[in-house]
């Protein structure tokens, strides 16, 4: 069994405990950080090369969206996965265009992280009910950066679903 090696990044002590306990429920999850802010994030990242960040968007020094920018360009295999309470939907396409493969409002983390985690190891991307139920009929393009990906990928996602739905996005080679 290949143990998942996750970097947790919150500013709340809290919250990353909650996590922690959550995660270290399964054998083959293994928390091998942790980071309060942005700076500590990217050093953390670089060292430890975890298979999944779990990444929140409002952190000190340096926030969620530019760390994960960053983490791209030192450790580009990590899989990336905000957790956070932003719903805004411009915040969320800012996120999702870091190439991260999900994100998870904090408040439906009790009932969908397992979910979401499970997803994003897989390949795919994962949206939570909270975030896709406050869209409800919004429309949104996803395209990839041609600095970041060899082959182009483009998929338009139609989130006209009920609040009590996640979202989950395949992204295939267009």
């Amino acid at each position: 069994m290949k143990v998942v090696r996750i970097l947790l990044v919150d500013d709340s002590l809290a919250f990353r405990r909650f996590v922690r306990e959550i995660l270290e429920r399964r054998r083959d999850f293994q928390v091998v950080g942790e980071a309060s802010d942005g700076f500590e994030a990217v050093r953390q990242a670089t060292q430890l090369k975890p298979d999944l960040i779990l990444l929140d968007i409002g952190i000190p020094r340096l926030n969620g969206i530019a760390v994960a920018r960053g983490i791209r360009q030192v450790v580009p295999d990590t899989k990336i996965l905000f957790l956070t309470m932003n719903s805004d939907p411009d915040v969320v396409g800012a996120a999702l265009d870091t190439e991260a493969k999900g994100y998870v409002w904090k408040m439906d983390a009790a009932s969908e992280l397992w979910l979401a985690i499970e997803a994003v190891l897989r390949g795919q991307q994962f949206l939570s009910s909270g975030v896709v139920g406050s869209w409800n009929g919004v429309h949104l393009t996803f395209t990839d950066s041609a600095e970041s990906a060899s082959v182009p990928l483009a998929a338009t996602i139609s989130l006209a679903v009920n609040s009590n739905s996640s979202a989950y996005m395949h992204f295939g080679s267009s």
